[in-house]
């Protein structure tokens, strides 16, 4: 249960007329009467609470309480979303002022310990003070070694004695590493003073010691070597891994200043794919805050930014044939026949906003992402979860049939408009599946690949597309289009094949544009059940061993032939909260993902040992 209580701070009574509050909740709720107010779920976290016809006016100075039941427990602060506006016909909306706030101070806190848990079964002890305090006093501080360098070396060997660097050494460069020894040496006048800092010195005049030399040669892909020895700072690999060789130097170099342990160094990754998936369809990040979180990507030495750019939610990129997804998918303000813009959710509040990454700012994140060896793989999630790219397409159709050019509308609709099924997904919104039996649906797909291409081909390769595949929520079951399709293939019986009908028809395009495809592990997996489908792709398995009755879809996965990415969502999803406590925030942030080629996976009993490790290494 939760009690909303409305206070008139004023000098006149409230009256009772065509106002509504718009207001967040991170749960599925019961459509309520209470006190002389309705109350009614809208679409995502968004609620309504509206006065009843006739119903009492809230006097000056009155607190009015009003009750509603909440389908799943509500545990946490973070629940409740900043930003509930008032809107009526004849006003602007406008927030109310106490709840302009990201920490949700206008939350009262939970009054028993009953409250905090999940059901009556719930043994997770909460975290408090006193707990916390209990549990790591008696910890003694953890010294570190020499060689401070994560993740941790395969192999570390170290020398007698110290090696002092100051401008009195050289960092020689030729013609062809040049850029490297530059950005080597502006990296540590950043981190020493002038007096330490190494020049820079062409190869052709430079001295035989107090030299760092990098030298480019092939040990391995993504391997490197650091020998420190004296006079002579040697950095050897090759691409990534004569950068990474450099990134070990300036760990050590944090660590202890200008005088560094002798030391040799031999590493090389475990896993080819050490990569961060960053969530910008919901929560929007700005070009500069993706800099600096490469920054940090590369200190750790990961080598993938998966960028979620699509959602139901927002879409986040500038498509220069398709206009309309930033146009109007970006889009966010109070509209509720959504034609100008999609509806405000997650706290956003009512006033306008359009956030997106243009052309040439994607472009910049793809250069800045090659200087520290990065590969960007760009996800747009489908058919589930495409909201904002159904819309916005929808907004295109409209334009273009005005206009009478009604083959152009047709060309890139996503939904069938005689389709009449009721379906919610576990994020609470209805029409945000695009329908699979649609050729305008595969149009799509094959144009935003072909942009997506020539975006990324002078800077970056593009590769790798990310698909999503996820959570498809009971859609196109009265879909005459789906019928027609179901009825005139004799490989279709049934909705519950469209996935993978949709994920053939994709993996076809993908492999016409030469690229791998990636999908999470719903598109491939479902209700325990195992789709074999050909073509170059891999499987990003978010489930943990326990959750939703799918703890084997790993291992099943595998063993069907496809690469696995590891994504588990209580262990590596940086935004669940850090403690069982309700003041501790957290959802829908960014994930982590390390790849197990299959060959390392073939048993459920491998299954489990791997993902506990990857688990740690990933944690470190």
């Amino acid at each position: 249960m939760v009690d909303i209580i409305l206070k008139n701070n004023g000098d006149k009574p409230i009256p009772i007329s065509d106002w509504s509050i718009y207001f967040g909740i991170r749960r599925d709720i019961q459509d309520t009467v209470n006190n002389g107010f309705i109350i009614k779920q809208q679409l995502g976290d968004m609620k309504t609470l509206s006065p009843i016809a006739n119903s009492k006016p809230i006097k000056a100075g009155e607190s009015r309480v009003i009750t509603l039941s909440s389908n799943y427990f509500i545990i946490s602060n973070s629940a409740i979303l900043p930003n509930w506006y008032v809107s009526s016909s004849k006003t602007k909306p406008v927030i109310i002022d106490s709840t302009k706030f990201d920490d949700p101070i206008f939350v009262k806190p939970f009054t028993s310990n009953i409250q905090l848990k999940r059901s009556p079964q719930d043994i997770i002890p909460l975290a408090t003070p006193k707990t916390r305090f209990e549990q790591y006093k008696t910890n003694s501080d953890q010294n570190l070694n020499d060689f401070a360098i994560t993740p941790t070396p395969k192999s570390i060997i170290p020398q007698k004695g110290n090696t002092t660097i100051d401008n009195s050494w050289s960092i020689v460069y030729t013609e062809k590493n040049k850029s490297q020894a530059l950005a080597l040496y502006n990296s540590l006048r950043n981190e020493l003073s002038t007096a330490n800092t190494p020049t820079l010195t062409n190869a052709a005049i430079a001295p035989q010691t107090k030299v760092i030399r990098l030298i480019d040669h092939d040990v391995g892909k993504e391997a490197y070597t650091l020998n420190i020895n004296n006079n002579h700072i040697d950095l050897t690999g090759k691409d990534a891994g004569l950068f990474y060789a450099q990134t070990s130097l300036l760990s050590l170099i944090k660590q202890h200043g200008n005088t560094l342990p002798n030391v040799i160094i031999n590493d090389k990754p475990r896993k080819p794919y050490r990569g961060f998936l960053l969530e910008v369809a919901r929560n929007f990040y700005t070009k500069d805050t993706i800099f600096r979180l490469l920054d940090q990507m590369s200190t750790y030495k990961m080598n993938v930014l998966h960028l979620h750019l699509s959602d139901d939610e927002s879409w986040r990129l500038e498509i220069p044939t398709l206009p309309e997804l930033t146009e109007f998918g970006a889009t966010q303000c109070h509209d509720i026949s959504e034609t100008k813009c999609l509806m405000p959710v997650l706290g956003a509040g009512p006033d306008k906003k359009t956030q997106y990454y243009s052309v040439e700012d994607y472009k910049d994140i793809l250069r800045y992402a090659n200087e520290h060896h990065i590969t960007v793989i760009p996800e747009f999630d489908m058919p589930g979860h495409a909201r904002a790219a159904i819309y916005a397409m929808e907004s295109r159709y409209r334009k273009l049939k005005t206009e009478g050019k009604i083959n152009q509308a047709q060309q890139y609709r996503l939904l069938d408009p005689l389709d009449t099924t009721q379906y919610k997904s576990v994020q609470l919104y209805s029409n945000n599946a695009i329908n699979v039996c649609l050729d305008s649906t595969y149009n799509f797909v094959d144009t935003l690949l072909t942009q997506m291409q020539k975006i990324h081909a002078d800077i970056q390769q593009l590769k790798t597309i990310h698909l999503g595949g996820d959570e498809i929520a009971g859609a196109w079951v009265n879909s005459p289009a789906c019928k027609k399709l179901i009825s005139d293939n004799k490989h279709l019986n049934s909705t519950a094949q469209l996935g993978e009908y949709f994920f053939n028809k994709v993996t076809q395009i993908s492999t016409q544009h030469k690229l791998e495809l990636h999908a999470y592990g719903d598109a491939f997996d479902h209700k325990n059940q195992t789709i074999k489908i050909k073509g170059n792709l891999v499987a990003q398995v978010w489930n943990s061993i326990w959750e939703w009755q799918s703890g084997g879809r790993a291992n099943r996965l595998v063993n069907a032939g496809y690469d696995v990415i590891l994504s588990n969502a209580p262990y590596l999803y940086l935004d669940q909260p850090q403690e069982a406590s309700p003041y501790k925030n957290g959802v829908t942030l960014g994930r982590l993902g390390l790849l197990i080629p299959k060959k390392y996976l073939v048993s459920r009993q491998q299954m489990f040992i791997r993902i506990l490790i990857y688990s740690k290494m990933a944690q470190k």
